[in-house]
């Protein structure tokens, strides 16, 4: 079973995605924002964690679920 994905933002207005427990930031350089593809980042990636996914229209097309830390909820 796929995890739950919600695309909303954040508190700042920026853009933001949840997947299951784990939330993600959007990295996308300026001189590609007009580009469909986009990258996110798990939010902890400052942190360490490497977790990365990738959507094209709000669909996931590539993602590497492999967090380097518990969710929110543990």
């Amino acid at each position: 079973m796929l995890p739950e994905v919600i695309f909303t933002t954040s508190v700042h207005g920026n853009p933001f995605l949840k997947v299951g427990e784990f939330t993600y930031s959007m990295f996308t350089p300026s001189r590609t924002s007009a580009c469909l593809k986009k990258r996110w980042v798990c939010s902890k990636w400052r942190s360490g964690c490497r977790a990365t996914l990738y959507t094209v229209d709000h669909h996931i097309i590539s993602m590497r679920n492999e967090h380097m830390h518990t969710s929110r909820r543990n």
